[in-house]
């Protein structure tokens, strides 16, 4: 992994946090050592699978020219923990077997779905592709490379190059199933200052010398914390 995709990486998994992330990118693309040249935000939007409705989840797009390659690496990123909600969801490992030989993190799987992979697999058709996130976006960028790597039709391309960089991802799933993941394409950077790490560490063993009670006062007090951190 070369310093310049961890660092476009770096760039646009902050950028996911943004309410304008296009604009913050322009205002920084001259300050920043980054080949970045574009950042597109793919909406969420209601899809109809034949059986029901469901929201596919908001999704940073990058293309970023990379030196000395003809071809352009795109990027993809996934907004994260940023409540204390979505924080609780992350501590609560409920496994779900959804394959008897390997269990995953319910919550992470159920995130995963409403991502547009399909959009994702067009592009690793054609172009390098790297999946990045922060926190729960990086855990669900785990799980997109999980699937991707593992399903069937990621067979079928031809001459794939796909990366994972991930910062303070947590397990998506048990031993068994991480270590078929090569530690070649998944990269996950915990930095000792993360604000999210160091509240998702505390929260469980608070909570249950706290009680309902006052467990409740804590998440609203972590809630707000959460909101006035800067986070990367």
């Amino acid at each position: 992994m070369s310093l310049e995709v961890f660092t476009n990486a770096a760039i646009l998994s902050r950028l996911a946090y943004e309410d304008n992330p296009i604009e913050t990118f322009e205002k920084q693309r001259g300050r920043c050592a980054m080949s970045l040249v574009v950042v597109k935000v793919v909406e969420s939007q209601p899809v109809y699978d034949g059986t029901k409705m469901e929201v596919r989840q908001h999704m940073l797009m990058g293309i970023a020219r990379r030196v000395g390659a003809e071809e352009p690496t795109i990027y993809f990123t996934f907004r994260g923990t940023d409540n204390i909600f979505e924080g609780m969801a992350d501590c609560t490992i409920n496994t779900f077997a959804g394959n008897l030989s390997a269990h995953i993190h319910k919550d992470f799987f159920d995130q995963a779905k409403t991502v547009p992979v399909d959009i994702i697999r067009m592009c690793l058709k054609n172009f390098p592709c790297v999946i990045t996130g922060h926190s729960l976006g990086g855990a669900v960028s785990t799980m997109i490379g999980l699937d991707t790597l593992l399903g069937l039709s990621a067979f079928r391309f031809v001459n794939v190059w796909e990366s994972f960089i991930t910062f303070g991802a947590l397990l998506v799933a048990c031993h068994q199933l991480a270590m078929k993941a090569s530690k070649e394409i998944f990269h996950n950077f915990v930095l000792s200052g993360d604000p999210v790490m160091i509240l998702l560490n505390l929260l469980p063993v608070l909570l249950q010398k706290l009680g309902e009670e006052y467990g409740s006062k804590l998440v609203k007090v972590l809630q707000e914390l959460l909101k006035a951190v800067v986070i990367i």
